[in-house]
């Protein structure tokens, strides 16, 4: 009989070449010789539970050279993954400083820098290795994200391994693979073994090949776990009764080290192994790892596959499950490194696992604190999620403290259900019970947010009362500058900007002499967006300029993200499409850079309407569908980009457009907001005008005007111009409206469609121009879809939406050709115009005049905020994978 460690030699690759992995390995090693090259990659080693991942990372290494350092490390199948877990376990050979760094709460704002510079400084090539990224935090993949968009300019090669069979991790990943460039990460999927590998397999073990492939499908782990359970028995229906088998073929010393060993995820040391099992069993680990079951990395014992592990942990009557875990948390909580994040995080998951409530709840809050100063939010509700489990019994204030903290760390990863506002509720009723009103009126206060995401204007409303009602009754704090400033903010919102200024002003006075720093930028904010809007734009803009001066100063990045927010939707309230460019550019740089996706996805819903205001509206219609692709979005964060959409498959012709602006114009009534408001009222005017149902177009423009849902001025305009051009204007016209407006109600329609056309504004330029000769062509939409593409005439247009050249920039998020694409994945590797020129076999010409297109497109006026929106946002080149 052929020994088990000959099978694994075939699989492993320890004595000879893994089996039909030899392509994957070369591309491995071309990317290596790159490395040597000066130019790194992120390789990103996909495929399903046992098909070998790791196999092929350990054959990768074991071919690597002295000349490189190996960094191999990670994540690991907890209840709560440890933040930063991978870099724990590769910090003392990367850079002995970085442990200090990672163990210290007040520099964790240095990691990732750190970790950047320590990369640079290597005296050797990088190769960081992070295994099963489907189970890290979001710290970890943060920090892949991070490394990965630097990848190119570094002496590191990332490698990352992750099972696209697992549940809900391939979004995640696919979103941070995506942020970086795609010309510098290499995908590669491992496949099944082929029939004629596992026969050859099969053959090595001397067992007949005969069904196997069809019971693994050539999973290598499926396939080693049947052949190993040797002739004697048949082939087990599952993999999980394959590993028992061969479990119950082991002598009992050998059983009971695998079932310690189980409860273990990632492997445990020497030293605690030894102190879970006696020296009889111990003797028997060597058998073990001699046979495949087992592996040994460094002093460090594991299960070869993961997989193995659980099966044999399912084995485990209960109770032994509970002592091992209990043993374990406790060796654990008498090591020197105990209080560090990886051994808390694992303390917490044994703790739990043996239902020790009061080991849990004492970690957690801890734990919690610094996973999210980490930026990993989501697992530190995770983590808050286990204490909570043993709530009943703790004193009222720990409790209170366990449901608030958890629904903000909820609240931060986009969570905003029932759950979280029932734990607001929960910890309101308990610090009543404690007598803090302070923290009551907080927590209305956040209450009032929560509601506010949901598009629960009334609720908003009443909490913010509440708030600052219930914080009156105490000696004035920092509690009630907050309470303040949001009611403040509510107020500027929903367009009342003299409360806004005078709530803000308190807030600001409060937040001056308890000297908190955020609440005064956060108050800047609320009155420099109302003087903006009202009064002052001039002082406005000076707040709002010192509001972000200090955010950035001090790294408030919500609030400075806040302020290019509002810059960006004031300038497009306003029409000013050259400021709205300069903050949407900025805004989104900014929020990519520090993963602010919330405010993100915000942003990018903006940056479709000025794509719409300048006549993109292919751009538009891609950008708002990528937006509203995003999951777990509240309604306040889809709804500009539900919006656009909805307005541009109008303009478009879509035949469904008016029921999907009707059902937003429900959501939008809900906030009671007239900046949500007014732009539906006006997309279903224009909608209702280009079908030619004037006397709806009419109506739209009268509800709005009639019930105050239009405060801007130009959203006013808009609509009394929708009225007149329904046939019914409305008198007076108010003073101070925009130009093009007062000129088109005064019947100077030529000058009106000049003005828009020197504002940018090509749609509302042609809807002025079918006012002047409607009765030209047959219905406004299509004169205005030829005149906004003038090589065609209106039917040339519609034919021309599902072919040629148009159908390629209309699918593009900012409707970039193929041509144009190619130019801009050019200049983000740093081509001259003459280079291109070569490249493409185009004069140097027509090479400037693409260039000048694409950067009209993507909104920008330099090549390199082109370069840093290609870097920034990888699916603009996209589509040249697909080609």
């Amino acid at each position: 009989m052929v020994r088990i460690e000959q099978l694994s030699s075939a699989l492993l690759g320890t004595g000879m070449q893994l089996l039909e992995r030899s392509e994957v390995l070369a591309e491995l090693d071309n990317l290596r010789t790159a490395l040597v090259r000066g130019v790194g990659h992120v390789v990103a080693l996909s495929g399903e539970a046992g098909i070998g991942k790791t196999s092929v990372l350990r054959a990768f290494v074991k071919s690597a050279s002295d000349d490189f350092l190996i960094l191999q490390s990670g994540c690991e199948h907890l209840f709560t993954p440890r933040p930063l877990g991978p870099l724990f376990d590769v910090a003392d050979v990367l850079d002995p400083g970085l442990t200090d760094i990672l163990v210290d709460d007040e520099q964790q704002g240095r990691v990732l820098s750190h970790v950047l510079i320590a990369i640079q400084r290597a005296h050797k090539p990088v190769i960081f290795i992070i295994e099963d990224i489907h189970w890290a935090d979001d710290a970890t993949l943060d920090l892949v994200k991070f490394l990965g968009r630097r990848a190119a300019t570094l002496p590191l090669l990332l490698m990352v391994s992750h099972r696209n069979d697992e549940p809900g991790s391939q979004y995640s990943i696919g979103k941070i693979l995506g942020a970086i460039p795609s010309q510098d990460v290499k995908r590669l999927a491992l496949d099944p073994l082929s029939p004629q590998a596992v026969g050859e397999l099969a053959k090595t073990a001397g067992r007949d090949a005969r069904d196997i492939h069809a019971v693994t499908n050539g999973n290598p782990f499926f396939v080693t776990e049947i052949l190993a359970s040797r002739g004697d028995i048949e082939i087990p229906s599952s993999v999980r009764d394959a590993v028992w088998a061969r479990f119950e073929k082991c002598i009992i010393e050998q059983r009971i080290a695998l079932e310690a060993l189980s409860i273990i995820p990632g492997g445990a040391t020497f030293e605690l192994l030894k102190t879970l099992i006696t020296p009889p069993q111990w003797e028997q680990i060597d058998q073990l790892i001699a046979a495949g079951m087992l592996t040994k990395e460094g002093r460090t014992i594991r299960f070869r596959h993961e997989l193995a592990r659980l099966s044999i942990m399912q084995l485990l009557p209960e109770s032994r499950k509970r002592n091992l875990h209990r043993f374990t948390e406790k060796w654990l909580r008498n090591q020197n490194d105990g209080e560090e994040l990886p051994t808390l995080a694992q303390r917490i998951h044994h703790a739990n696992a043996a239902g020790d409530g009061e080991t849990v709840v004492a970690l957690v809050p801890n734990v919690a604190l610094r996973a999210a100063r980490m930026g990993a939010h989501k697992q530190a509700a995770q983590f808050l999620s286990l204490a909570l489990a043993y709530v009943k019994g703790l004193p009222a204030d720990e409790a209170a403290q366990l449901y608030e903290s958890w629904s903000y760390e909820s609240g931060l990863a986009e969570r905003i259900d029932d759950d979280v506002i029932t734990a607001r509720h929960n910890a309101i009723r308990l610090w009543q019970d404690a007598g803090r009103a302070e923290k009551v009126g907080l927590n209305y206060r956040w209450l009032s947010r929560l509601h506010w995401y949901r598009g629960e204007a009334e609720e908003a409303k009443r909490y913010i009362d509440l708030a600052v009602q219930t914080l009156e009754t105490i000696a004035p704090g920092p509690e009630l500058a907050w309470g303040y400033s949001v009611r403040s903010q509510w107020a500027m919102l929903n367009d009342q900007f003299a409360d806004a200024i005078l709530w803000g002003e308190r807030a600001k006075g409060l937040a001056e002499k308890f000297a908190e720093t955020e609440i005064y930028v956060h108050a800047l904010n609320n009155i420099g967006t109302s003087l903006l809007l009202s009064t002052d734009p001039v002082k406005g803009r000076a707040l709002m300029d010192e509001s972000l001066r200090l955010a950035l100063e001090h790294q408030y990045h919500e609030q400075a993200a806040r302020v290019y927010t509002n810059m960006a939707e004031y300038a497009l309230a306003v029409r000013d499409l050259d400021m709205a460019r300069g903050y949407l550019e900025e805004g989104i740089a900014f929020d990519t850079e520090h993963d602010l996706d919330s405010w993100l996805h915000y942003l990018r819903g903006c940056h479709a309407r000025y794509l719409m205001m300048t006549g993109d509206l292919q751009g538009a219609e891609a950008l708002a569908r990528d937006v509203l692709d995003v999951p777990n979005q509240t309604m306040i964060m889809r709804l500009p980009a539900a919006s656009v959409l909805a307005q541009v498959r109008a303009r478009l012709g879509c035949a469904t457009a008016r029921d999907e602006l009707l059902e937003l114009l429900e959501c939008a009534l809900g906030t009671k907001e007239p900046q949500r408001i007014a732009p539906i009222r006006i997309a279903l005017a224009e909608t209702a005008w280009l079908s030619g149902d004037l006397k709806e177009a009419y109506a739209q423009a009268k509800a709005a005007l009639s019930g105050n849902e239009a405060v801007q001025v130009w959203d006013v305009g808009e609509l009394h111009v929708w009225a007149h051009r329904g046939g019914q204007p409305i008198f007076p016209l108010p003073e101070g409206m925009p130009e093009p407006i007062q000129l088109e109600c005064a019947g100077d329609a030529i000058t009106a469609a000049e003005a828009y056309g020197k504002m940018g504004m090509p749609f509302e330029q042609a809807i002025v121009h079918y006012v002047l000769d409607g009765a030209s062509t047959p219905t406004p939409l299509d004169y205005i879809q030829a005149t906004m593409n003038p090589s065609l005439n209106g039917k040339a247009f519609s034919d021309g939406l599902q072919r040629g050249p148009y159908e390629a920039s209309r699918a593009h998020p900012a409707g970039l050709t193929f041509k144009e694409q190619q130019i801009l994945h050019l200049l983000s590797e740093g081509a001259s115009n003459a280079v291109m020129a070569a490249t493409l076999n185009r004069s140097i010409r027509t090479i400037e005049h693409h260039v000048s297109s694409v950067l009209g497109k993507l909104g920008v006026t330099s090549r390199t905020a082109a370069i840093s929106r290609a870097h920034a946002e990888p699916f603009l080149i996209s589509g040249l994978q697909d080609a």
